[in-house]
């Protein structure tokens, strides 16, 4: 008998001779590298006598993404002035598994927010650790235009996933001169 990947049977105790009323035990594992739903079975067959007796045991598993990305506080920057950049923001990966990614953590954003400092580039996450990502937010328009980003981090296996983030662009201040202006 065995099992195919995402399922593992590592230990039996059910080879050789089992006597009569006698119970073995069979460990079978799962650990997926995708998400959804597995099925599996595994047959054992005993014979004795000249007579086979077969039991057939199904699996079944659902592979979840492992990731969880968090913002420390909040994921608006709020207003930020055209051509200035932002108070950065902290957010906080975690990998609640129990097992940990086996492939580097990838994380991106796309312009105008920014990464200016990641602890989680190109490491594989032990179970229940965290690392963590800085971002910025950069515009370069004015006007009150809101701007919407997502930061979005993955790892295989340890699924994908994102938050959205926001910040509003406003008009730099402006300082007029009057000259002869009189002061009261």
């Amino acid at each position: 008998f065995g099992a195919s990947a995402p399922f593992q049977i590592p230990a039996t105790g059910c080879g050789g001779t089992l006597n009569s009323d006698a119970t073995c035990d069979t460990i079978v594992e799962f650990e997926p590298d995708a998400t959804g739903t597995f099925n599996e079975s595994a047959t054992w067959s005993l014979g004795a006598g000249g007579a086979f007796n077969t039991a057939t045991q199904a699996f079944r598993g659902t592979g979840v993404d492992s990731l969880v990305i968090a913002p420390q506080t909040t994921n608006d920057f709020g207003n930020v002035a055209q051509g200035t950049a932002s108070p950065s923001l902290v957010f906080v990966v975690t990998n609640p598994a129990n097992s940990p990614t086996s492939g580097p953590i990838a994380a991106n954003v796309a312009a105008p927010f920014q990464i200016i400092g990641n602890t989680c580039a190109g490491i594989t996450l032990a179970p229940n650790t965290q690392c963590t990502i800085t971002v910025k937010y950069l515009p370069t328009v004015g006007g009150g235009v809101v701007q919407n980003g997502t930061i979005a981090v993955s790892a295989s296996p340890g699924g994908s996933t994102s938050q959205a983030i926001r910040g509003t662009a406003v008009n730099p201040a402006a300082l007029t001169f009057t000259p002869n202006a009189t002061l009261a």
